[in-house]
């Protein structure tokens, strides 16, 4: 789970991009959603990092799972297999 992109996580998401199949095809994405577009930009305003987790979600396509309260994360993982 990958939320407020400072730091290193862009060069981690790249890592995650370019493993292929090794890592890609167990990848699970949790993603969080707010109803603030503006709070929404706040926690992922950075393009690299949003590019990368663009493609991530292309790929994983069904294995993206979206909450945006405490008790939707729960519900969400228990989704993940």
């Amino acid at each position: 789970m990958i939320e407020d992109l400072d730091g290193g996580h862009v060069w981690e998401l790249d890592n995650l991009y370019r493993q292929q199949t090794t890592v890609r095809d167990a990848l699970w994405l949790l993603k969080r959603m707010y109803d603030d577009p503006a709070a929404e930009q706040a926690r992922y305003d950075n393009g690299m990092a949003a590019s990368h987790l663009a493609a991530l979600e292309a790929v994983v396509a069904d294995r993206v799972l979206k909450w945006a309260t405490v008790e939707e994360l729960d519900c969400v993982t228990d989704r993940v297999q």
